[in-house]
């Protein structure tokens, strides 16, 4: 299997370095139009696949259409609904989402997998959905931002905020950040800071904790899976919209973007979100009941009855 990216990260890097997979940089340059990224995607690629995975909010139909030398197959991951593409099969684990949010957008005969059934979640989480505890202890805080430059930023500024507004947790931090920062925080907090750059289970990890505290993305459906109540916080704009969406259905409490947030109004929705025993029951077993950490197995079926022909 092959992976495309623009430049090399060292949590992929390292991932990928584990597994028997090949990992394709194409180092083109920032600024780029789309239709300079495909052709060099379509020179890494060199031969024709059989699937071809596009998750990218940068990329659409133009970007997908220049593929199709090179794939027999197209599939698209997408959670914003708000460009065309050209595919064969597209997920949006949204919540709530129905083929409504698509019309215009793929047209047929292409095959729409939408909803959280399809979250795409490591194999270990669905073990421990199984056993998720629907505890009503908030000791535990798990923070996580993300593997990406976003966690640089923003991770040791919301342990130290919650470490110093709230004495009676402790703060479970996953992810790379301010090396210097986050060490000091540690020795300033003593047992009260549990801070890893990278856990080998997230699902495990997770699921020693209570609630959680951090990022959007494809944490909130692991969050859920294993009946962690969470409040997020918004790092980019396009976030916006999808947290007011889960905050009004009460899957999760929105906190506000990081832009806006300052530590008084952090700790203040914090405290609001720990002392709402209802809201936290409550949004632990929507987590559950919508994500059972079975949606990668439900989407590689699919690939492969099509793959064979089989319908």
């Amino acid at each position: 299997m092959n992976f495309l990216a623009n430049q090399a990260h060292p949590v992929i890097t390292e991932a990928l370095a584990e597994r028997a997979h090949t990992l394709l940089v194409l180092n083109v340059p920032e600024g780029a139009s789309p239709e300079d990224d495909a052709q060099a995607s379509a020179r890494a690629l060199e031969s024709e696949c059989d699937w071809l995975v596009v998750d990218h909010y940068g990329l659409d139909d133009r970007w997908e259409t220049s593929l199709r030398e090179r794939a027999r197959n197209v599939l698209v991951i997408d959670d914003l609904a708000d460009r065309s593409h050209d595919c064969d099969i597209l997920v949006d684990p949204g919540y709530g989402r129905d083929s409504a949010n698509y019309a215009g957008l793929v047209p047929p005969p292409a095959e729409l997998l939408l909803g959280t059934r399809f979250a795409l979640l490591k194999h270990t989480f669905a073990a421990y959905h199984d056993a998720a505890p629907l505890r009503p202890e908030r000791r535990r805080v798990h923070v996580f931002f993300g593997s990406g430059a976003t966690a640089m930023r923003w991770l040791a500024r919301y342990c130290e905020w919650l470490l110093d507004a709230f004495p009676n947790i402790q703060v479970c931090a996953v992810g790379r950040g301010d090396r210097k920062a986050l060490q000091a925080l540690r020795q300033r907090h003593a047992a009260r800071l549990d801070w890893q750059e990278q856990v080998d289970d997230m699902a495990a990890h997770m699921a020693t904790c209570d609630v959680a505290v951090g990022g959007p993305g494809s944490a909130t459906w692991e969050r859920a899976c294993v009946g962690l109540a969470s409040a997020l916080v918004a790092t980019s704009e396009n976030q916006v919209p999808v947290l007011r969406v889960l905050d009004g259905a009460r899957f999760c409490r929105f906190l506000g973007s990081v832009w806006d947030l300052d530590a008084a109004h952090f700790t203040t929705g914090v405290a609001a979100f720990l002392d709402d025993r209802d809201a936290l029951a409550d949004m632990r077993a929507r987590g559950v009941a919508a994500v059972d950490g079975r949606g990668v197995d439900r989407i590689a079926r699919r690939l492969t009855r099509q793959e064979h022909g089989v319908d």
